[in-house]
């Protein structure tokens, strides 16, 4: 289950990851998953989701934020993901 980022946590993801072959200016990290890499929407691709890490741009996770954050809100609603307390 991804954690998403605190506002000021987004421009030191986004500078930290501006340093990886295939970045972009348009990215806009929000989020960072289990294996440490970060979600990411691409604000010049109508917000395409996709995940970023040290190898580069992986696979996209949905075709636009708005989908993603609907397929991910009905995961939490079908009970799909379990509480981990820290």
């Amino acid at each position: 289950m991804p954690q998403s980022l605190a506002a000021e946590d987004v421009a030191d993801a986004a500078e930290t990851l501006s340093g990886i072959k295939g970045w972009k200016k348009s990215f806009v990290p929000f989020a960072v998953n289990l294996d440490g890499a970060a979600l990411v929407t691409d604000a010049g691709s109508r917000s395409a989701v996709f995940e970023f890490g040290d190898d580069g741009r992986g696979g996209q996770l949905a075709p636009t934020l708005l989908q993603y954050l609907e397929e991910y809100r009905n995961r939490l609603l079908s009970g799909q993901f379990d509480f981990v307390d820290d």
